[in-house]
């Protein structure tokens, strides 16, 4: 409890010092720092270290915060399972009360909701429900539920509150004057639609993790303070797609104090700042991005002060900061340091950072990419102040430019000083300023380097055109340190201790002659005129000794091209020694004295791998390995290495080595010279008895990889056990039966170049290659089977190709697999990239892709075979040949699995992720899921050839609405510029575009639902049956010239609009349900539309059936219903309608009503009859259908849907239903036999009541 209140007090402190009076740097900035008021002109400062950067730190009283304890627990209950509804939650919420009760009540809005002492909880449509007391069923809710008291309010699950677009508040949370302070016991995230998400005209405390995020809008506006959270802080704000080009909006519009122990994230991508006023931010990870060429990603006129263990600070097309930074490690631990990433744009010649950068016990990184997106080539500096870095572990300040570009200054203007910035050797010039392109120098100002080292790199290229000082300005001032500068540069004065080496002169790359100080002084003018200066000062002039290294002995190496071969060598060092501290492998080692009794030291044997740090030259091959004969010493002299490898061709010439400086104390290269020399002595290899072509047996093989140097054989069990990593000397074709056992061991080939790789080909017999090592041997040569049969077993190939014969591959990885014929069997085999399939068979049994790889699989002939919960995480293009899928999984890389031009696929029982692109070929899916998994990309486009699907889901996801409007989402799942698609009992979810040229049929139950405003939009070809269509606003939009045409045979089509809307081309329906809440089908004049009408129901509460003038339209069956016009023909007449022989009846049409003078038939139901009399032949088969009189609801209907159907009959067609009698006869038996029940009913219930009255009264 101790800890929580200190905790609280502490918050309490740090709020405060938030506030506009209190809000200077004070003491956290550098002594003597002097901002700039409004109007005046800023100047660069001269900021040193800040006097107090421990404001992040932990306070000294150990009793209070005991660091033995679990950081992450620090501030909250023992057990964090029961925070969210233990007493130590409402103790919190409490102790906040009381430290707040000497404060100002806020008056704060939470949507648009004044805030009340009581309880909160928000529904599904994000509405807010308050209640004084604590609703039933308060302490079961999962999320969206807050409580608030004087002035706290407490989240006490995870919460979502934002608003929907439209609303009238300023601010999703709003707090217009006192202090509001909130305790996140869970995730708290604040989102905003064209709003402000918070808005603080006063002052707002946050305890916990909290999300901010606005579109459209500044995220927060106002001051802001986080305290004591060990979750993720985020806010950011960006711009959605409909956003002006010219809008922009601040993350954060004032300023900020950020204290969290887990990751904090400020973003924007609305063209304004993360920070629009002063930072003050601590966290393991702070990542601040911004991509405004107009605003910097800070932008204040105080210094920003961040404390954590890595910072990534980025603007992708502008300037990343304005004021000064003031960076220190997070975690405050000695054996952490951090990583400080600052990268940025300066169009128009603005700087990354305005204002000076100071960072302690870190790396530091400066970045300026150029001018962004700026069409200006002129670019600013990296930095326009001072830039300190205390106990540093790296610097790298670079500009990048192109030879175009044009620099408006310095790479940094303002003074560079380093303390205890120490070399770090597995790298060389880790502290480093570069300026590759431009005329400006690096450095504009002084430089200072304590214990440190500094490289500046200012070499000009060609491309600059000439010479452009390194430095200028510059008094350097050297204690015990290391300086180097490439580039010519302007000194004012030079300052160095007492004991110093210097070089000044050419620019060269081999160790130059120093120079001693006390001797031969530097002064400045050497340095200006010199390309290449290099100086020791105080305790590293040891460094800069003249340093030698020669071979102890003159010899030749001996070899044969292409066969492998090793050999020893021994340099012996002068005024340098071995440093392999930093050695993968460096250990204590026990090996035998000189007295021949065990030793102990320090240093690598000779399994570790030294290749990097030497360089052959005039090598007679590429690829030479480099170990210690037996060991080398940590701090030795002498080197005894042995060098391995095959050597390619001919050679004599010297052989010369050099030591890189990374395993060496002076940290410079060191080429091998000296009187003795060593030359190559490789010739070809004279020729033998082996046939490379016909190798027949394990002893054959072994002979032909190099002898029993690399690997014994056993032919009488046909085994051969490789002993160590070898090289084919040329290409071998195996044609017997055995075993080769790589022990963890590889194969490659003697040629690093793929064009003269070595082949390992099975041309015959059976071999199986396998490794009983661990980690899996690896082949790295290529493979090929050309009519023997190789067996690949928990081995890693790299490249197999197939001519012929048989592959099998067994729990093995492969990089790449080319079949060409034969057959390929991979079965539970990983492959890495690609398969290439152009004739043969290719069985893939529980065979995965390698998801981080961008793989394919490529069929243009052949047979292929995926099955048995395969996975393939990437496109699979087929041209011709065969492709079955079963029981597997596709993926898809790019929102695409399938691109098919031509040949077959089959799917049966899969899972079908993203697009199939089908152009050619025939596509049969059965049983299985066609999924879209982005947004608003469609399942299935087809551009030409043909597809059935059958009994398989197709389901598209949907985009967002745009500004809520959902009339722009998009929700596509079938896409067609061309060929023939099925879709049988395969229900969609997503809208269809058929364009012209395409065909499409729906039967069986693939009924088409959809989030968009159309279900299908047609200017192609288009079959319903037996389907239901249903979209937002209309079902089918027909578009297009003569040739599209969509037919309606059976099912249903229903709209909130309209149900078919004919705008161009025709529309055919013989049977089926159109339902439109405006209009069932809508028929538009120009371009020519055309309708026929031979059966179905049309359906709509305003109009059945509407046609513009100009359209065609053809009745020759249907019923049509509406509540204003069961047809209408707006400002024409209904002419022509009718279909020769036809006529129209309808219980409301009024008498002698003649279509061709009428443009609408108002109100009801309008059924399209023959006029040959067959309506009235209908009626009086309904008639005779009536059969015996009986008194059940079947025979009421029937009798009362004839006697519709004569209603709507004319009085001549009336006349002509002969058996009418009968039907009156009918209605009358029916009647009385209703009558009957009715007196039935009665009279049994007299009879009840005589019998029961008796009873009754004998009761009484």
């Amino acid at each position: 409890m101790k800890r929580r209140i200190l905790a609280l007090l502490l918050a309490l402190v740090l709020m405060l010092s938030m506030l506009p009076t209190a809000f200077a740097l004070d003491a956290a900035e550098a002594p003597g720092t002097e901002h700039p008021t409004q109007g005046e002109t800023e100047e660069v400062e001269e900021v040193g270290a800040p006097e107090k950067f421990e404001s992040f730190e932990e306070p000294e009283d150990a009793e209070e915060f005991d660091e033995s304890e679990d950081p992450e627990n620090f501030g909250e209950p023992e057990d964090p399972e029961e925070f969210e509804e233990s007493e130590a939650s409402e103790a919190m919420a409490a102790e906040f009360a009381a430290v707040a009760a000497n404060g100002i009540e806020p008056d704060a809005y939470l949507m648009g909701v004044h805030l009340e002492n009581g309880y909160y909880t928000v529904d599904d449509k994000y509405d807010l429900r308050y209640s004084a007391d604590k609703p039933d069923g308060w302490d079961k809710r999962k999320s969206n539920r807050l409580s608030y008291q004087d002035g706290v309010l407490t989240v006490k699950s995870p919460t979502t509150l934002k608003n929907n677009g439209g609303e009238g508040w300023d601010a999703v949370l709003s707090v217009r004057s006192g202090m509001l302070r909130i305790i996140c016991t869970s995730t708290l995230t604040l989102r905003g639609t064209g709003m402000t998400a918070l808005s603080s005209d006063g002052d707002v405390l946050i305890n916990g993790s909290v999300t901010i995020e606005s579109t459209d809008a500044c995220a927060v506006r106002g001051n802001l303070s986080i305290v004591n959270t060990s979750g993720i802080v985020t806010i950011t704000s960006s711009a959605s797609k409909t956003a002006s080009s010219k809008a922009s909006y601040d993350t954060i519009d004032g300023d900020a104090y950020i204290e969290a122990r887990g990751n904090v994230t400020l973003g924007n991508t609305a063209g304004g700042a993360c920070v629009n006023g002063n930072l003050r931010a601590q966290g393991h990870s702070l990542t601040i991005n911004n991509s405004s060429a107009d605003k910097p990603a800070l932008t204040s006129d105080r210094d920003h002060i961040l404390a954590t263990d890595t910072l990534t600070l980025r603007n992708n097309s502008g300037p990343a900061a304005q004021g000064g930074l003031c960076i220190n490690v997070y975690s405050g631990k000695t054996n952490r340091t951090g990583r400080y990433n600052i990268y940025g744009a300066s169009p128009n010649g603005e700087p990354v950072v305005r204002g000076s950068v100071y960072a302690k016990g870190g790396s530091l990184c400066l970045t300026n990419s150029g001018s962004g997106k700026s069409k200006n080539r002129t670019v600013g500096p990296v930095l326009t102040g001072n830039l300190t870095l205390e106990n540093g572990t790296g610097l790298n300040v670079e500009c990048k430019l192109s030879a175009s570009s044009q620099m408006s200054g310095a790479v940094i203007q303002g003074d560079v000083e380093l303390t205890n910035c120490r070399i770090n050797r597995e790298t060389e010039n880790t502290f480093r300023i570069t300026r590759r392109y431009g005329k400006t120098p690096a450095v504009d100002g002084n430089i200072t380097l304590r214990n440190s080292q500094l490289y500046i790199d200012a070499k000009q290229s060609k491309a600059s055109g000439g010479e452009t000082p390194s430095v200028q300005n510059c008094v350097l001032s050297l204690q015990n340190s290391h300086f180097t500068v490439r580039g010519s540069g302007s000194w004012k004065d030079i300052q160095f201790d007492e004991d110093y080496r210097w070089y000044a002169g050419d620019d060269t790359p081999n160790v130059p002659f120093y120079k001693d100080g006390r001797e031969e002084p530097l002064r400045a003018e050497a340095l200006t005129k010199a390309a290449y200066a290099d100086i020791y000062t105080g305790d590293k002039v040891g460094d800069a000794m003249v340093h030698d290294a020669s071979f102890t002995e003159s010899k030749t190496i001996d070899g044969f091209a292409s066969w492998p071969m090793s050999f020893d060598v021994t340099v012996q060092m002068t005024g340098d020694t071995l440093d392999l501290q930093k050695v993968d492998g460096y250990k204590e080692l026990t090996v035998q004295g000189e007295d021949g009794k065990p030793a102990t030291l320090y240093g690598v044997d000779s399994s570790v791998d030294l290749t990097a740090y030497f360089q052959i030259k005039n090598t007679a091959g590429d690829d030479w390995k480099i170990t210690a004969v037996d060991y080398l010493e940590q701090g030795a002299t002498e080197l005894r290495l042995r060098i391995s490898g095959t050597p390619f061709q001919v050679c004599d010439k010297l052989f010369s080595m050099t030591i890189r400086g990374r395993i060496l104390s002076g940290g410079h290269n060191l080429a091998v010279a000296g009187g003795n020399e060593i030359y190559w002595n490789i010739r070809l290899m004279p020729s033998g008895e082996l046939d490379y072509d016909n190798v027949r047996t394990a002893e054959e093989f072994v002979e032909a990889v190099g002898g029993a140097d690399y690997a014994i054989a056993d032919d009488i069990s046909s085994w051969v056990l490789l002993k160590q990593d070898m090289y084919l000397p040329q290409d071998i074709t195996m044609t017997g039966n055995f075993t080769i056992d790589l022990n963890g061991f590889s194969v490659g080939s003697m040629s690093a170049k793929q064009d003269e790789e070595m082949i390992l080909r099975s041309a015959k017999g059976e071999q199986k290659i396998i490794s009983s090592g661990s980690p899996y041997g690896a082949v790295t040569t290529p493979l090929e089977v050309s009519g023997g049969t190789l067996q690949l077993e928990n081995i890693e190939a790299r490249k197999i190709n197939v001519e012929s014969g048989k592959l099998e591959l067994d729990s093995a990885d492969a990089e790449t697999i080319f079949v060409n014929g034969g057959y390929a069997e991979l079965n539970y085999a990983t492959l890495i990239y690609y398969v290439r399939v152009t004739a043969g068979e290719v069985l893939c049994r529980s065979t995965w892709f390698e998801r981080n790889s961008i793989n394919d699989f490529v069929v243009s002939g052949g047979k292929v075979e995926i099955c048995e919960n395969s996975e393939l995480p990437g496109t699979i293009a087929i041209s011709n040949g065969e492709v079955n899928i079963s029981n597997s999984m596709v993926y898809g890389y790019e929102e695409m699995w399938l691109s098919q031009t031509g040949g077959t696929v089959n799917v049966r029982n899969s899972e079908l992720h993203n697009a199939a692109m089908l152009g050619g070929g025939e596509l049969y899916i059965n049983g299985s899921t066609l999924k879209s998994d982005f947004s608003g990309t469609d399942c299935l486009y087809l551009g030409g050839g043909e597809a059935v699907v059958t009994n398989t889901k197709v389901l598209a996801n949907p985009t967002e609405p745009e500004n809520g409007e959902e009339s722009r989402i998009i929700h596509s799942s079938v896409h067609m510029d061309g060929g023939r698609l099925t879709l049988d009992n395969s229900p969609l979810f997503g809208s269809l575009v058929i364009n012209a040229g395409a065909a499409l049929e729906l039967k069986n139950g693939s009924n088409v639902k959809t989030e968009a405003a159309t279900a299908i939009m047609a200017s192609g070809e288009v079959h319903i049956t037996d389907c239901d269509v249903r979209g937002k606003e209309i079902e089918i939009l027909m578009t297009g010239g003569k040739k599209a045409s969509a037919m309606l045979h059976s099912g249903e089509v229903s709209g909130k609009e309209a149900g078919v809307l004919v705008d161009g081309g025709s529309f055919t329906m013989d049977g089926g349900t159109i339902y439109g809440a405006q209009c069932g089908i809508h028929v538009g004049g120009t371009p020519k539309s055309t309708v026929k009408i031979g059966g179905g129901d049309i359906k709509a509460d305003e109009t059945a059936l509407f046609a513009k003038q100009g359209s065609s339209v053809s009745l020759s069956g249907g019923t049509f219903t509406a509540g204003q016009n069961a047809l209408a023909a707006g400002e024409s007449t209904m002419k022509g309608w009718l279909a020769k022989g036809y006529d129209r009846i309808g219980p409301n049409l009024p008498g002698g009503f003649d279509p061709a003078k009428e443009s609408g038939t108002g109100a009801g139901t309008v059924m399209i009859v023959t006029e040959d009399g067959e309506p009235a032949q209908i009626v009086m088969d309904m008639i005779d259908e009536i059969g015996k009189v009986e008194l059940t609801d079947e025979c009421e209907r029937k009798i009362l849907d004839v006697e519709e159907a004569y209603e709507m009959l004319t009085a001549a067609q009336q006349k002509k239903v002969t058996n009418y009698k009968t039907l009156l006869k009918a209605r009358q038996t029916y009647d009385k036999q209703v009558a009957e029940r009715e007196y039935a009913e009665q009279a049994g219930y007299v009879n009840y009541l005589m019998e029961e009255t008796p009873r009754r009264y004998g009761e009484d």
